[in-house]
């Protein structure tokens, strides 16, 4: 979904994006390697439930997973690897929903 530069998306929730199914490229075209994705959107998951945690109590988030805790600035700079044949995820797809995680994570941090 595509949101005028002038109104701030809603946040991201975690449940949300667990039940998000990103849009693949089958065979042909230019897409990212979906383990490299899935990997970063499980991360991605489970730093969102933290913050959301951390809202509920007011505290500060308590992460006690063993994936890999994500600020806004480290999600901001992930890159995926390409692939041009086979099984990958939509790029464009793929910015877009992590583009908007990167704002929710902001939007936590300078809270």
């Amino acid at each position: 979904m595509t949101y005028p530069s002038t109104e701030p998306r809603p946040a991201l929730t975690s449940s949300e994006l667990s039940h998000l199914e990103l849009k693949q490229t089958w065979w042909i075209g230019e897409g990212y390697d979906c383990e490299e994705v899935d990997s970063v959107v499980l991360d991605v998951i489970d730093t969102l439930r933290t913050w959301e945690a951390a809202a509920i109590t007011g505290g500060a988030p308590q992460h006690q997973s063993t994936r890999r805790f994500l600020s806004s600035t480290e999600l901001q700079g992930v890159m995926f690897r390409a692939l041009k044949f086979g099984r990958s995820y939509d790029q464009d797809h793929v910015d877009d929903v992590l583009e908007h995680a990167t704002e929710t994570l902001r939007n936590y941090e300078s809270a």
